[in-house]
């Protein structure tokens, strides 16, 4: 064919010139794999820190709390009308700092239940902790109270607003508990 002669230079730059295309490709293809598994192994990482903040946080409270639980429904049963009798001032809403600090994870887990598990037990964190510094306050009322004679009324008061918060909080912390231990399971199934 005239015209369409091709040179031995020819042919070897258009071999070299496919061969660095793909090598470029490959390259690029491998990089993705990289940064990929590099997200992975980070997101992998937050759900171990999650695990260990989130049973610290709940041995935390649990620990102090149990026995506070166990009078409260002794009480209960006896007939009578218990209020809880704990002071929780070591707990905050800003003890979730790795929650906090790497909320931006949490849409990269694939697992669309853990996603939701997690915040789920972030929120019933916040509304326990929220619970639990009511309780306080009323407490702090009650205390200022009982030296008082004349404020037998609102000493009554007082104690009947701690037992339905006591109800309320029970209820919050068992919920917690129930939220915590299936998100534990979750975050074992994946670390």
């Amino acid at each position: 064919i005239m015209g369409c002669e091709f040179s031995l230079s020819d042919t070897s730059a258009l071999i070299g010139g496919g061969l660095t295309i793909l090598g470029v490709c490959i390259g690029l293809l491998g990089q993705h794999l990289f940064e990929k598994r590099r997200q992975q192994n980070i997101v992998r990482g937050f759900l171990e820190t999650l695990y260990e903040e989130f049973n610290a946080l709940w041995e935390q409270i649990n620990g102090v709390a149990e026995k506070h639980w166990k009078e409260f429904e002794k009480e209960k049963k006896e007939g009578k009308k218990p209020i809880l009798h704990l002071y929780l001032v070591s707990i905050s809403k800003d003890d979730l700092a790795i929650y906090r600090s790497n909320a931006n994870l949490i849409v990269q887990i694939k697992d669309s239940d853990l996603r939701r598990k997690i915040v789920e037990v972030y929120m019933s964190f916040q509304a326990l902790i929220e619970g639990y510094k009511i309780n306080n306050r009323l407490l702090d009322e009650r205390i200022e109270v009982e030296g008082m004679l004349e404020n037998e009324a609102l000493l009554e008061q007082i104690s009947s607003e701690l037992h339905n918060r006591a109800l309320d909080l029970e209820r919050k912390h068992d919920d917690f508990r129930q939220s915590i231990e299936d998100l534990f399971k979750m975050l074992k199934k994946r670390i």
